[in-house]
């Protein structure tokens, strides 16, 4: 394989690829270089170790969804368009490969305790963000009442749990709970509708 010039974003790209393709149990600095076609050393100069590399290829991807969900749900749109929009994201998401990485990168979490911390700050900015969906979701719907931290939570382990079932193949129920939910919505939006001031 020709070399390439082994820049940063080279060498994550060919981690994700190996991550993806073969799982955390076979990443090994070695491979990432073959993968990149580059030269041996520039994972260590440009992030120090094989640790740092797999560190800065999370936060890179983790940074990445964060970053459109958040413009998706801070867009002056209706909440149900945004919903329909983040659950298409769903099979934009499986074609990347970004729920398989991200559960490797879990999975990395749940056998060292020192991958731990990375999980969890990934994990509390992506609650952060949803919070404030959710808050701006009650308010439109005219929620009142609603707790917003557990429906934020419920909102994260679902979206979470429908990723991490589909990288596995598994959709049972996914279609009909969204279609549930949906309907669910269009309901709020309808109730909302009626109870506004006519002129």
């Amino acid at each position: 394989m020709e070399k390439s010039n082994g820049t940063p974003d080279q060498l994550l790209d060919a981690a994700e690829r190996l991550l993806i393709r073969e799982g955390h149990a076979r990443l090994s600095t070695r491979r990432i270089v073959e993968e990149a076609g580059a030269s041996h050393g520039l994972i260590r100069y440009h992030f120090g170790s094989l640790e740092g590399l797999i560190e800065a290829m999370f936060e890179r991807a983790a940074g990445a969804i964060l970053s459109r969900q958040e413009n998706l749900f801070a867009a002056d749109r209706p909440f149900i368009e945004k919903w329909e929009q983040a659950m298409n994201y769903w099979d934009v998401d499986l074609a990347s490969g970004y729920p398989k990485l991200l559960a490797e990168l879990r999975a990395m979490a749940w056998n060292d305790p020192a991958w731990r911390p990375l999980m969890s700050r990934s994990v509390r900015a992506y609650q952060d963000m949803l919070r404030v969906a959710i808050r701006a979701a009650t308010r439109e719907y005219g929620l009142d009442g609603v707790d917003i931290e557990a429906a934020t939570t419920l909102l994260r382990l679902f979206q979470t749990g429908v990723l991490f079932e589909r990288v596995g193949g598994i959709k049972l129920g996914h279609e009909h709970l969204n279609k549930t939910i949906h309907a669910w919505l269009v309901g709020l939006s309808t109730r909302r509708l009626s109870k506004a001031p006519s002129f």
